[in-house]
């Protein structure tokens, strides 16, 4: 001990407090009063995380806890915590990939034809068909002769590393698994059904189905549409594409996604928040990644607040289970029971579309009063939707569980919190008095768009055209012009909103309203007072004070 004590009083370094010297995998620390301690030292050895760990700490980072609780709870230099939260996007869409087990992130070669490959694999397998190697690696080919990448050719050896890139494993296909038909309804309500939601609340049991909507259609003009198609053309200018989700027990309704065809509408222009999740594609209905990107986003919520729940959807193309959902169950209906099983079709989207339309309707009536044309922007259009989304009712949807034979625990139908927003549209009319449009107009207007596509197959060629405008970040120029919409207003301003309650204020003194209602529209009164002051409120000049020191 003595040796080593001069060994270190030797080493020219007893100007520091403490020194370390390891020596044969023991760390020696002297001080300067001249003690010596020992302890193990480090092996050096540096631990590799997988992907699946690093999401775990990026969650725990994002649900607002420090990187130095971090550091002590998996005992990790901060150096390590930053690094992996600095690079969270590529380990989360490595993750998404179902990369759990990679620690390291390798990119392909031919990058485009990784991604167009796997992009096919994923839509092929949702359909449950079987993928052999051989046909991976002839796909592989077309999409390389597609993206003009010359020279190349599908190897064992690249399809190998494509599988484990990817985390693709072969294995047996049940056949069973996709042969239901619509006469085993009931077996799947009895049997099947129970198993799914067994451990799940009311309150914790989604169904999420698409709807098309003419959003600037009205009664007059439905006649001239009706019988065509819409998938593309002009029909498509004038179509959106709406998500609708809700609980079981109505408690719950998620917040709608619009998908329609402008990325950048010009009536969006100067709106700083909408209601909704808008997204935006040239057919203006569902894909496979709007959808998976609808449901990570979900389970993220979910995740903090450790809440599982079950969503069940149908077997459409659109609907493909992301890998890595910790906290969403998806349970997929039989094939072809949707009008049978899925409550969404049971009457939820009928009472949206119906609430929407007499929204629509009354916005007529006043442009009629105004003698001004009436004409919807998609803005309108989704400020409307939201609307109508909160005046569905909760019994609405509990009714709709029901009758598709869904509820865990059956009652009696309930009766609608409001008769009104649940009247077809032509009693509705004739309820409050009003008969500017024919009978005929309005068997129309109400079924428009009820058999509107919502989500399709998907080509080589649109794949390829998808990874191309992805990896170079192109965005088509025309996608970025709202068809039909020649002068289009912005969203309402504060100065608007003000003007708006004032005109009330004038209205209610001379109308015997109810004190609820009055209440409320006195918060709503005091709410834009403050913002419209807020909006005049400035930040005075420096030379304002000199003037005020000159009086």
């Amino acid at each position: 001990m003595g040796a080593l004590k001069s060994l270190l009083n030797g080493s020219g370094q007893t100007t520091r407090s403490r020194v370390f010297l390891n020596i044969f995998g023991f760390k020696f620390l002297h001080s300067v009063s001249g003690s010596i301690e020992v302890t193990m030292a480090s092996t050096g050895k540096r631990k590799a995380f997988s992907i699946e760990e690093k999401i775990k700490f990026i969650r725990k980072l994002e649900s607002g806890e420090s990187q130095s609780t971090i550091c002590k709870e998996f005992s990790l230099s901060k150096s390590t915590v930053a690094t992996i939260w600095k690079n969270r996007e590529s380990i989360n869409s490595a993750y998404e990939k179902n990369k759990n087990g990679c620690k390291k992130l390798r990119k392909a070669e031919r990058e485009n034809v990784d991604d167009a490959l796997l992009k096919w694999f994923t839509l092929q397998r949702s359909r449950n068909l079987p993928i052999t190697g051989a046909i991976l690696q002839a796909k592989a080919n077309e999409f390389a002769e597609l993206f003009d990448e010359k020279g190349f050719v599908c190897s064992n050896g690249w399809l190998d590393r494509f599988k484990k890139r990817n985390n693709i494993n072969c294995g047996k296909i049940v056949g069973e698994a996709a042969g239901v038909c619509t006469s085993d309804v009931a077996y799947w309500i009895e049997n099947v059904w129970p198993d799914i939601i067994s451990n799940y609340d009311e309150k914790d049991i989604f169904n999420a189905d698409e709807a098309g909507l003419f959003y600037k259609m009205t009664p007059n003009q439905t006649l001239k549409q009706k019988g065509e198609k819409c998938v593309g053309g002009k029909l498509s200018k004038v179509r959106i594409t709406v998500l609708v989700c809700a609980n079981m027990n109505g408690s719950e309704k998620q917040k709608l996604t619009v998908i329609g065809k402008s990325q950048k509408p010009r009536c969006f222009k100067n709106v700083k928040k909408l209601p909704v999740v808008y997204k935006a594609n040239k057919k203006a209905w569902m894909t496979s990644e709007l959808f998976q990107e609808f449901l990570r986003q979900w389970d993220k919520e979910l995740s903090q607040n450790k809440r599982k729940i079950v969503l069940l959807i149908d077997n459409c193309t659109a609907h493909i289970e992301p890998k890595n959902l910790q906290w969403i169950k998806l349970a997929f209906l039989p094939p072809n029971t949707t009008s049978v099983l899925q409550p969404m079709d049971q009457g939820v989207i009928r009472s949206l579309k119906c609430i929407y339309r007499k929204q629509l309707i009354l916005r007529i009536l006043e442009c009629y009063d105004k003698n001004t044309d009436c004409d919807i922007s998609l803005f309108d259009a989704i400020v409307l939707l939201e609307k109508s989304w909160r005046m569905v009712t909760d019994s609405t949807i509990r009714n709709c569980f029901r009758n598709a034979g869904l509820e865990k625990s059956p009652q009696e139908e309930e009766e609608s919190d409001d008769d009104d927003d649940n009247l077809p549209i032509s009693k509705w009319l004739e309820k409050h008095g009003v008969n500017v449009f024919s009978e005929k107009e309005i068997e129309h207007f109400e079924c428009c768009d009820d058999d509107v596509v919502t989500s399709g197959e998907i080509s080589e060629e649109e794949i390829v055209t998808f990874i191309k405008e992805k990896n170079n970040s192109i965005v088509d120029p025309s996608s970025d012009i709202e068809e039909e919409e020649v002068d289009v207003t912005s969203g309402p301003s504060i100065a608007d909103a003000k003007a708006a309650v004032n005109i009330l204020n004038n209205f209610f003194a001379t109308e015997n309203i109810d004190k609820c209602i009055m209440d409320s529209f006195e918060r709503v009164d005091k709410k834009i007072a403050d913002m419209y002051l807020k909006s005049k409120s400035f930040q005075p000049k420096i030379t304002s004070y000199f003037q005020n020191m000159d009086k």
